[in-house]
């Protein structure tokens, strides 16, 4: 649990966490959390990011006294301005991903309603005009976002600085969001005009599944253990792919004719667990856990396609381009996307949340791919490694018909003389 873990701890973990993932440099980037005896810790100034220690972090004490063998980051004051004039929130994270950056330099906010996990994530930031980075007239324009109830702030030529209510982790998973929105709604305008979620749709919601589903206490079978060790070691690699995000993306696994393992509802997909999964049976769940919000939808494949074993629903940049878009996404392209996703059928956002029943229906082994409006894409495998592979080659064929377009050629199909022999 977060809250176990020491706030300097938490600090070197999450910076190391956004090097990884490409949204900061070496020295770029910083971030700060509020303990709950109103000391600030702050990352330092001009070290290297991803090999900080629990030494490196800044200590400043609810009197301003700085405590600390580093001078805290520059931009420390607009930490500490977020964290006590807007006591709700726990902690702060300034990063420079490329995608934010770019938006920024545009003087625009990311258009988070390109996706629904998107915003549900991040929700909607504010917009701050260019000030001198480390200055007070920066910490002015800010704080003027933050106080209007943004939660957080593009800054004009600089990126974003996003805060939580909840704590670090939540951080940054809400400027991944972003990040991901960004890079969604760049590459997207390569295929076509992206199209936000309209204001009525917003209020759509699916039906909690801690009210759908009844607790249960289970015995663990070793075929549901294996399952779970299957599903967590293949969502963490599609975390490190880049096909989900650390709370966008979610996998089951069928683990007998009723009964699968699913990640859970608020979980981290950089850092699965075999213990962070839920086990649903029929139409109960594990005792004390909450599956994720999509486990009906799962339920209801399973249930009609017995040859079905593993299903994903995902994010990915390039795959999103088409669901934001209404641009048809072709298996064609080459042999091996038509042999691993064969057909694809295509819903909107609207009946995602409507019309469960009819996609859960049209998702089996021969149309294996279903793309959702503003959503994202479902894949079903009758393996979770073969699921995960029809993700793989989703995304890769997406972005191979990006990259076709950038070049400025519309990519040529597969002819039905091709398709024919590889369907003999």
């Amino acid at each position: 649990m977060q809250e176990m873990i020491h706030p300097a701890d938490q600090l070197c973990m999450i910076m190391e966490r956004i090097y990884d993932v490409d949204m900061t440099s070496l020295t770029g980037g910083n971030a700060s959390m509020m303990d709950d005896e109103g000391v600030m810790w702050v990352t330092p100034t001009s070290i290297d990011k991803k090999s900080l220690t629990r030494d490196d972090i800044v200590k400043i004490l609810p009197d301003g006294t700085i405590e600390g063998k580093h001078k805290p980051t520059s931009e420390y004051y607009i930490h500490r301005s977020i964290l006590l004039k807007r006591p709700d929130i726990k902690a702060v994270i300034h990063a420079h991903a490329p995608a934010t950056v770019t938006i920024s330099v545009l003087n625009q906010v990311p258009e988070t309603r390109i996706c629904g996990k998107t915003y549900e994530v991040a929700g909607l930031p504010g917009l701050t005009p260019y000030a001198l980075p480390g200055s007070m007239g920066l910490v002015d324009r800010v704080m003027e976002a933050f106080e209007n109830g943004y939660d957080s702030a593009m800054l004009e030529k600089h990126s974003a600085f996003v805060g939580s209510k909840i704590g670090l982790l939540d951080a940054f998973q809400k400027f991944e969001a972003l990040d991901i929105a960004s890079r969604i709604q760049i590459n997207s305008y390569t295929i076509g005009e992206p199209k936000k979620i309209e204001d009525s749709q917003l209020e759509n919601r699916l039906e909690s599944p801690e009210k759908l589903f009844a607790e249960k206490e289970i015995s663990h079978t070793c075929r549901e253990l294996d399952a779970r060790r299957k599903l967590a070691d293949i969502v963490q690699r599609g975390y490190t792919k880049k096909l989900f995000a650390s709370a966008i993306g979610v996998m089951s696994v069928r683990t007998g004719g009723n009964s699968f393992v699913i990640t859970p509802m608020g979980g981290d997909n950089g850092y699965m667990t075999v213990s962070d999964l839920v086990f649903v049976e029929g139409d109960c769940r594990e005792k004390g856990k909450i599956p994720h919000e999509t486990a009906l939808l799962h339920k209801m494949i399973y249930d009609r396609h017995p040859e079905v074993n593993s299903v994903i629903l995902a994010s990915p940049v390039y795959t999103m381009g088409f669901a934001v878009t209404g641009t048809v996404y072709d298996t064609t392209l080459y042999p091996e996307s038509y042999g691993v996703l064969q057909h694809c059928n295509f819903y909107t956002y609207e009946q995602f949340f409507s019309e469960q029943e009819k996609i859960a229906e049209g998702l089996d082994l021969e149309h294996p791919m279903a793309m959702i409006d503003n959503c994202g894409v479902v894949l079903a495998g009758p393996t979770p490694i073969l699921a995960f592979d029809k993700l793989e080659v989703c995304e890769s064929s997406a972005q191979s018909m990006h990259e076709s377009r950038r070049m400025g050629f519309e990519p040529p199909l597969m002819t039905q003389q091709q398709i024919d022999e590889m369907n003999e």
